[in-house]
């Protein structure tokens, strides 16, 4: 379990455009995760990249904080059978102790998205990447629906699809995988669009150096392989499409986990049912042995009672025949007296 202390004086909700602070800020994230590692002798790659984040300049850091952050989760839930618990506690606990970073770094945010919305923020960012790098090859019409789908790239998912983008689907999608959907459509699109134009060595050198751009910040993500599904197949290699397996198995036992987590929250809520419905069955059962000792009492009182009785009828009845005998006796001795 990672430890949690109290943020340092002066940390809390400093001004973002201090850079300075925010810097400093990367680098207590930085040693606060080297203080997790439970054995620092074994994780010599790790402690490699930390040495290099912390040579690098503010910019340089900034640029680099997503991969160093990601190197050390990576090596931290590894080992652990609770890999998808231990990630979402130490992502909580970043996003508590080194909030400045999350809110300030568009780069860093990111990995603390739900995976339906880093889904997308991915491939967006890949697409972006692409227009970035095609931005010298462009003439013509095209400079300009390039440009103005750059801007929507950049921009928010709510606003007006481009044409370019429009030509590929037939309507806006409701949800985040559906937009992981229209941009897969897109990219192969937009792949065999600049194919056409540019020619397929052009075209595949954009599309590599843009994958390229994306996998050197962001491959460690559980979610990286939804980029790999944006690259047309003459870009994939044989270790893209292990990768890209490896995620869908990946997220297939994730969502097997998620399930199982369900089931497993309803079994213990049915055992809480149970255990109330078993408190409120030894209640009754409780109150109904005392109703049965408190009339069982109450029977007995009764029978001796009874009892009580019957022995005082019999000493009556006795009593009364022995007065009966005793006035015989009598009348039987005083006739034979008269007639003496």
């Amino acid at each position: 379990m990672f430890t949690d202390t109290s943020l340092q004086p002066g940390l809390v909700n400093p001004s973002r455009n201090d850079e300075h602070l925010i810097s400093g800020f990367a680098l207590q994230l930085v040693d606060y995760l080297t203080r997790q590692l439970s054995r620092p002798d074994l994780a010599h790659g790790v402690l490699a990249t930390a040495r290099r984040f912390k040579s690098l300049d503010e910019d340089e850091q900034w640029k680099n904080l997503p991969a160093t952050y990601l190197v050390f989760e990576q090596y931290l839930v590894e080992l652990d059978p609770c890999k998808k618990f231990l990630r979402e506690q130490l992502r909580e606990i970043v996003k508590t102790r080194f909030g400045l970073l999350v809110d300030a770094l568009p780069e860093f945010s990111l990995i603390f998205q739900p995976s339906a919305k880093q889904e997308v923020l991915l491939c967006t960012k890949f697409l972006s990447a692409v227009l970035d790098e095609a931005a010298s090859f462009i003439w013509g019409d095209l400079r300009e629906q390039v440009r103005v789908t750059g801007l929507w790239l950049h921009g928010s998912l709510q606003d007006p699809m481009p044409p370019l983008v429009q030509a590929c689907v037939s309507s806006v999608p409701k949800d985040d995988h559906g937009w992981v959907a229209l941009l897969k459509t897109f990219s192969r699109s937009m792949f065999l669009l600049f194919q056409r134009r540019f020619g397929e060595r052009s075209t595949s050198g954009i599309f590599s150096r843009a994958y390229g751009q994306i996998a050197d910040t962001y491959i460690a993500l559980e979610t990286f392989p939804a980029v790999i599904d944006l690259l047309p197949e003459i870009l994939l290699d044989r270790e893209k499409t292990a990768l890209f397996h490896l995620g869908r198995i990946r997220k297939s036992v994730t969502e097997r986990t998620d399930q199982l987590h369900e089931i497993n929250e309803q079994l213990l809520s049915k055992n809480k049912e149970l255990a109330v419905m078993r408190a409120e069955l030894n209640k009754a059962n409780d109150r109904l042995e005392l109703r049965v000792k408190q009339r069982t009492s109450e029977l007995e009182r009764a029978n001796e009672r009874l009892r009580g009785e019957i022995d005082e009828r019999h000493r009556a009845e006795l009593a009364l025949r022995l007065s009966q005998e005793y006035a015989r006796n009598i009348i039987d001795s005083s006739l034979d007296m008269i007639i003496a």
